[in-house]
């Protein structure tokens, strides 16, 4: 997308909004609300959702007063552009976290921790035979990798609920919503899960 300030026929000065028919797709709501709303079709003058013109050879051209686009559009466009900027470094962060991580388990070290750990949540316990999530304890957000050291399986509810955060997140709220000794099962049962999982995690590296 680029602007371009000129005078049109009456001698007053609009900005020329020019972008291609891919650039509508990565709008975000500010920025094509601005432009749908206040900018019109140099062709037909209509508003871009009322406009019958299509798309020219691959462009299209809205105009609009200097004061709207000072005042409107160019900062929906700022904002736009900063979201953009801060979505491009994240994805590139991920992929260097994902790099970084190693390659996950193989479906064979699965299933063996989901015989470990009984088919069971590893935190709540609730069966989970029928779709599990395989949760990392230290996040890859925080520096976690994908081995198999580093994996748990979980029920849907807690792994949304521990999300980035540390396991001990989850386990403190846990502790405030079960019994005092529904609680203490579960932390002897997690251990002992910790301990055949590091022992099927050592084997497989043999």
């Amino acid at each position: 997308m680029w602007f371009l300030t000129k005078a049109n026929d009456a001698g007053e000065t609009v900005v020329d909004i020019g972008f291609s028919a891919g650039d509508e797709d990565y709008w975000e709501t500010e920025l094509f609300d601005a432009v749908s709303t206040h900018a019109k079709c140099q062709k037909c003058s209509q508003s871009l959702t009322e406009c019958p013109c299509g798309v020219d050879g691959g462009f299209r051209h809205l105009v609009c007063s200097e004061r709207v686009f000072d005042e409107i559009v160019e900062p929906a466009w700022k904002i736009d552009r900063r979201r953009r900027e801060y979505d491009y470094r994240r994805r590139l962060k991920r992929q260097e976290r994902l790099k970084t991580a190693g390659k996950p388990p193989p479906r064979s070290a699965i299933l063996e921790l989901l015989a470990i750990q009984q088919s069971r949540c590893y935190y709540c316990g609730i069966g989970i035979d029928h779709g599990y999530h395989r949760d990392h304890v230290t996040p890859l957000f925080d520096g976690g990798t994908n081995a198999l050291t580093n994996t748990v399986l979980a029920c849907g509810p807690c792994n949304r609920k521990k999300g980035r955060k540390h396991i001990s997140h989850l386990w403190k709220h846990l502790r405030q919503v079960l019994e005092p000794s529904a609680y203490a099962e579960i932390q002897v049962r997690a251990r002992n899960i910790r301990t055949l999982r590091n022992r099927l995690a050592k084997r497989l590296n043999e």
